[in-house]
């Protein structure tokens, strides 16, 4: 079963480590050539850019989009689990890691309700 948010999880998970292990090599080089508080700063700006360019800024994006569409009251928090639950009592299907309706008379049906405005 495809696991939702994979992919963005795998975009922190880079930002993560590539921004720690930049981080201890600068810190590391320029600790040992100009002291370890120098080091230290250049370290945390050098690994803060770095795990902004390898990931950060993806996950960042991701995650405060999710949460402003729930305080919007546009989406729920925990889509993936009310989607699986339509899976569980057959009126959607997993495919990929999206879903779709096993009837093309509901989908439409809940298309049309939906471009009327009710709640």
């Amino acid at each position: 079963r495809p696991v939702a948010n994979v992919g963005i999880l795998r975009s922190a998970r880079n930002a993560v480590a590539s921004g720690l292990l930049a981080l201890a090599a600068t810190t590391m080089l320029f600790g040992l050539t100009y002291g370890p508080a120098y080091g230290a700063c250049v370290g945390l700006a050098i690994g803060t850019m770095t795990a902004l360019c390898f990931g950060g800024t993806d996950t960042i994006n991701h995650y405060t989009l999710r949460l402003l569409l729930a305080l919007r009251g546009i989406t729920p928090l925990g889509a993936a689990r009310h989607l699986d639950g339509g899976v569980a009592v057959g009126l959607m299907r997993r495919v990929g890691s999206g879903y779709m309706f096993m009837h093309s008379m509901l989908q439409r049906h809940v298309a049309d309700f939906a471009d009327r405005g009710s709640p």
